[in-house]
């Protein structure tokens, strides 16, 4: 595509996203303005102004929106890689302490922001993963008017998202740094007049300011592949026709069309199958300066949509995306006007106005003080009462249905989103700790939606870092990070789509505390089936590492005593059997005077003997021996003398 009409396109693809978002952007906007402080617009601050009063904010959406914002930062779980078989255990493992490193610098923090600013208080941003200078992953965040997406997507992961548009003033140095080949050619554009991509912020300087633009596209085109029917293997027709053969495109034909099974079914089919591929154009002051592929080498966009409520049947930009700040924007606005008013009946009770005669003051700015302690000083010359000189005029007391509304308005804006008075820590009276809790929880559940999508967001991030990972780290690199070899499937193409799964884990202390009491739990209803050391290891402790070390030593010398005292059991079970044996053999003999039976025992006995740790056993075999030869020199006939 030729440079004039690659510029052509851009601007009219720019001009029909901006009008097709233009709507969502104005109340994103105010929305924004509103979680900021301002409440009021300009025409409501200058006409207060003229008449002496000064409105005040009641900012109570923001607290709502720092209520979860909050809660999700203390409920924080780190990204890890679940393997799907048990085969994928050692690949998913590494790519887990290779991601837990990544997110460690930033990554979680950077996912937060993103959820507050674009689910909860604008709708819209985007979460990027992108490569630095030096290859190594980085995290970013895009805000919601610095961005445009294919209005017509209708997938939250951006898997039918045509084209993204992003765009942002930087200064040239900066420019030149993420486009380092095209320095030289950046100097010779000339300055663009800030007409796209001004609503972020003022341009101070416009001198040295350079608008960077890129515009992404998701392209699908149909290739030829061969698949084996014998092995599933796919593969593309060039590379078919490169590697399987010889002879070039018309052999390689030949063979899909004559190898044959045994049933006649062919080996080899050709089909076409789309490919996805994302391609990139960076432009400089509406000059296109740099087109290629993905710098990640993914075939999948860097960014993650983190959104609101999200309705793509809706035709209306405005209603089709809202955030939480969206749904109380008009409550809040109400809320604030009624306040208000009732802090000028309240003023307007103490003092409504003054009337004053000319010339009967000695300073006539003194009828334009309010408040205690201030002396009004009269002329001399007035012939006058005071009350003459200057009178106060009192209005209307407040109603106390001034003050109900507002109760009521405050109670319905809490609970418009789902809320109540327990999430934020109030007291409504002598309740049950137990039920107080329970509404907390049925509370935080219908904001589940939101946590929901972003859970999904986050599952995204980590199948684009396994991506990244796999084309942009080597071996050598990999084993710089987690110190071991890359597992066999660590580089398989389609790891993310069979072997793996992206998961959460424990982070936050809270979390880690929890686990620690579910564990103790489980030890004091199972004592053989759990370690203590495996409770020390999930112990919310500062330097586990000692403790655990001397647990595993004690529970190591418990296991070598209870080896001893198992051996020592067997030998005394085998002494007893051989106890028993003689015994019986001893009865044998003396009923039946079969001595053969009586020497097998000694036999056994004997053998027994042999065993090292039973020495006490040969004292016994030698007693034993003792009395069996009295008992036989006792039957022997005693001679009688002088026969």
């Amino acid at each position: 595509m030729k440079e004039h009409e690659l510029i052509a396109d851009y601007e009219e693809l720019f001009n029909d996203y901006k009008g097709a978002w233009s709507p969502y952007l104005v109340e994103a906007d105010s929305d924004m303005e509103l979680h900021l402080g301002a409440h009021f617009s300009s025409a409501q601050v200058a006409q207060a102004k003229k008449t002496g009063r000064s409105l005040v904010p009641f900012p109570k959406t923001t607290r709502q929106v720092e209520l979860l914002h909050g809660y999700e930062i203390k409920n924080r779980h780190i990204l890890k890689i679940g393997a799907v078989g048990k085969e994928d255990d050692i690949a998913a493992r590494q790519h887990t302490g290779i991601i837990m490193q990544q997110m460690a610098q930033g990554g979680y923090d950077m996912l937060s922001e993103t959820f507050k600013w674009g689910a909860l208080v604008t709708g819209s941003n985007l979460f990027e993963v992108y490569l630095d200078r030096e290859g190594r992953v980085q995290f970013g965040r895009r805000p919601h008017n610095g961005f445009m997406l294919d209005p017509g997507f209708t997938l939250p992961d951006l898997s039918d998202c045509r084209h993204i548009l992003t765009g942002k003033w930087l200064h040239e140095d900066a420019v030149k740094k993420l486009l380092p080949t095209e320095a030289d050619r950046i100097d010779k554009i000339p300055p663009m007049n800030a007409r796209r991509w001004t609503d972020s912020f003022q341009l101070a300087r416009k001198d040295y300011m350079r608008c960077y633009e890129e515009w992404w596209s998701l392209i699908e085109e149909f290739k030829s592949f061969v698949i084996n029917r014998m092995t599933g293997q796919e593969i593309e027709w060039e590379q078919f026709v490169k590697n399987a053969v010889v002879g070039g495109a018309r052999n390689a034909q030949a063979i899909l069309d004559t190898m044959r099974m045994p049933n006649g079914m062919p080996i080899f089919s050709k089909f076409q199958k789309p490919v996805r591929r994302i391609e990139l154009k960076c432009f400089v002051d509406a000059e296109p300066v740099w087109e290629g592929p993905n710098p990640t080498g993914i075939d999948e966009y860097n960014f993650v949509w983190v959104g609101g409520e999200w309705c793509p049947e809706c035709p209306r930009s405005e209603l089709k995306l809202r955030s939480l700040t969206r749904k109380l924007h008009e409550q809040q606005f109400a809320r604030d006007k009624r306040i208000n008013q009732a802090i000028d009946i309240i003023e307007s009770s103490i003092q409504a106005a003054k009337v004053a005669r000319q010339g009967s003051l000695v300073n006539p700015d003194d009828a334009y003080k309010s408040g205690q302690g201030h002396t009004i000083w009269v002329n001399k010359d007035f012939a006058g009462t005071l009350q003459d000189a200057i009178y106060q005029l009192t209005g209307p007391s407040p109603s106390e249905g001034v003050f109900q509304l507002i109760e009521l308005m405050d109670r319905e804006e809490t609970e418009a989103t789902g809320l109540n008075q327990e999430v934020f820590g109030g007291d409504e009276g002598d309740r049950p700790a137990i039920l107080s809790v329970f509404r907390t929880g049925q509370a935080l559940t219908a904001q589940q939606s939101i946590f929901q999508g972003f859970r999904r967001a986050k599952w995204q991030v980590g199948i684009k870092l396994v991506k990244m990972n796999q084309a942009n780290m080597t071996p050598k690199m990999v084993t710089r990070c987690i110190n071991e070899q890359p597992a066999p499937g660590f580089y398989e193409p389609d790891f993310t789509r069979f072997d793996c799964n992206p998961t959460e884990g424990l982070l936050t202390d809270s979390q880690r505390h929890l686990n620690y009491l579910e564990l103790k739990e489980l030890y004091t209803l199972f004592p053989d089936a759990i370690s203590p050391s495996f409770i020390i290891e999930a112990a919310p402790v500062q330097f586990p590492e000692k403790l655990i070390a001397s647990i595993k030593q004690k529970e190591q010398m418990a296991s070598q005593m209870a080896q001893a005292q198992l051996q020592t059991k067997e030998q005394m079970d085998a002494m007893l059997l051989a106890q028993a044996r003689l015994d019986n053999a001893r009865a044998q003999a003396e009923m039946a005077g079969i001595p053969l039976e009586q020497a097998k025992t000694m036999s056994e006995i004997a053998k027994i003997k042999a065993e090292p740790q039973l020495t006490y056993i040969d004292r016994y075999l030698q007693l034993l021996t003792l009395m069996q030869q009295s008992q036989q020199a006792a039957q022997q006939p005693v001679r009688q003398g002088g026969a």
